[in-house]
């Protein structure tokens, strides 16, 4: 109900009825904690626990929003143990079993998001890494227990994974939320080993990096095929779109590493702009491999301008949820930190002259912006993220983020001002 209330727009009852939520989830733990619970109350606990971190991370406040993801961590654990039971053979256990599988997913995908999203680790690697039936497609999930028959064939997470990383697809299909699955388990594999090692190890992140580009790639292709699949109407499939997002923060994390990190900091502290130790970091040399992230970030923003900013900004916080919100805004920073401190030192003139075209095609889609209001090309596709993300009828995180890029912005702009003033009048 909290949940609905969000759609609604209705932020305070949804507040109350979250608290209310989490009162009675505890209550109910405290009458549970000395037994352990059936495989209906653990389902039940899990989903519960899900619901509240998704509302904790994304409508409430900073303060709240790590409070109930520990506890889907746990039960999570715990459902594992469950599930290696034999499989099953009744379309009861069949729910109950998929429904396990799913909150699995979608521990992993929230944990992926925040690891990419705020340089956190809030799952353990090993989690990531378990064995478990990806979901199932949208169809199998959906039949009636009269059409519904025994799984014959079911595609396990880390077969799927271990045969991504080979650079190979899987062995069988896989559904939406599978991909989503699995790019969000990569997504933390890399965002972790950027947290643990610090990306400024250059020797040891360019190994790591090697040994999982072909994973990325194998990825993309999949994708690519399933969006041209999809490619029947104006709106993509959320889901995909999901997956999509996902994949760009790994490409971001895994060849942008350290130019990201850096504009993120600027974003959320404009100021430390002045810090002669960022302006030095953000002189980062741009490599083949850094191209590639930003040909992503370039190509993300020409696709948003093509459908159309208000189209987008109207059916965003209905149709996706605020993970594909991630990749857009990291993007946006990587273009800006390009344009701003990268473009005039590059002397790879062909990648260069690729990159520039398309940011530009992106630019001269957009209609429902004025872009002549703003003054440097480089904070355009800061201008494009805040307008998309500044939607705050639903989603607190996003439109947050929104108010971030605007101050940004107007810092950027007064900077480059101080600096043309100061040449045009010397002492």
């Amino acid at each position: 109900m909290a949940c609905s209330a969000v759609y609604l727009g209705e932020h305070s009852r949804a507040t109350s009825m979250h608290t209310i939520s989490v009162q009675l989830v505890f209550e109910n733990e405290r009458m549970i904690a000395f037994s352990k619970a059936d495989p209906e109350t653990l389902t039940w606990m899990l989903q519960t626990y899900l619901l509240l971190a998704y509302f904790e991370i994304h409508c409430g406040s900073e303060g709240k929003r790590a409070h109930a993801f520990p506890h889907c961590v746990k039960l999570t654990q715990e459902a594992f143990s469950e599930l290696q039971t034999c499989p099953p053979t009744t379309y009861k256990d069949w729910v109950r079993w998929e429904s396990l599988n799913r909150c699995i997913s979608s521990t992993i995908l929230i944990g992926g998001t925040v690891c990419s999203k705020e340089q956190e680790a809030w799952i353990p690697t090993p989690m990531v890494e378990a064995r478990f039936a990806l979901p199932s497609s949208n169809a199998e999930w959906l039949k009636e227990e009269s059409s519904w028959g025994t799984p014959t064939e079911v595609l396990y997470s880390n077969d799927a994974l271990d045969s991504i990383i080979a650079g190979q697809p899987p062995s069988m299909p896989v559904s939406e939320f599978g991909l989503v699955t699995i790019v969000s388990a990569l997504l933390y594999r890399i965002c972790s080993f950027e947290l643990l090692t610090g990306s400024r190890d250059g020797e040891l992140y360019t190994k790591f990096g090697k040994k999982t580009e072909q994973s990325l790639q194998v990825l993309d292709a999949i994708l690519k095929a399933r969006t041209i699949q999809d490619d029947g109407g104006l709106v993509p499939n959320p889901t995909v779109h999901c997956a999509r997002s996902l994949l760009n923060s790994a490409f971001y994390h895994l060849y942008a590493s350290v130019p990201l990190s850096v504009m993120k900091k600027i974003l959320w502290s404009p100021a430390s702009l002045d810090d002669p130790e960022i302006m030095h970091l953000l002189n980062e040399a741009i490599s083949p491999e850094l191209y590639q992230a930003l040909f992503n970030a370039a190509d993300q923003l020409r696709s948003d301008c093509r459908v159309g900013l208000s189209y987008i900004k109207k059916i965003a916080p209905i149709i996706f949820g605020p993970e594909s919100a991630v990749g857009a805004l990291e993007g946006c920073l990587l273009l800006c930190w390009y344009l701003q401190f990268a473009q005039s030192r590059d002397s790879q003139a062909e990648s260069r002259d690729i990159l520039n075209a398309l940011i530009n095609e992106s630019f001269a889609e957009v209609t429902d912006l004025q872009l002549g209001d703003y003054g440097l090309q480089s904070v355009l596709p800061l201008a494009v993220s805040a307008e998309l993300l500044s939607d705050g009828s639903m989603w607190k995180w996003p439109s947050s983020v929104s108010q971030k890029l605007k101050s940004l912005i107007k810092k950027l702009e007064d900077s480059d001002t101080t600096i043309h003033v100061a040449t045009a009048y010397p002492p």
